[in-house]
């Protein structure tokens, strides 16, 4: 049984061994870790972002214009493409493979 969904009988022992049990699963820390792990990446992102908006702003204040911070935008979107298209698997093969059948 889940950890909230257990019969209520009154005894606390087999709760507490049902969430000794469910705190010391392998399951259980691997969410955690996701979690963390999601938590900590978007923290990063969230401070690139606030670096970028400042960096943009001190870039317009020495070139008097945008395109230097609008260069880096594209170059940063074309890198993160460019990674994406590493990653994916290829399914051309098996596209062409599932039509000639």
């Amino acid at each position: 049984m889940g950890l909230f969904l257990q019969p209520a009988r009154g005894e606390a022992a087999s709760r507490d061994r049902t969430l000794a049990s469910a705190l010391g699963s392998r399951e259980f820390w691997l969410v955690t870790a996701t979690y963390v792990f999601l938590g900590t990446l978007n923290t990063f992102y969230q401070a690139g972002a606030a670096a970028a908006i400042w960096l943009a702003g001190y870039a317009h204040d020495l070139t008097g214009n945008y395109r230097l911070p609008l260069l880096g935008s594209i170059a940063s979107v074309g890198l993160a493409v460019g990674c994406v298209w590493l990653a994916a698997p290829c399914r051309l093969e098996l596209q062409r493979f599932v039509q000639t059948r």
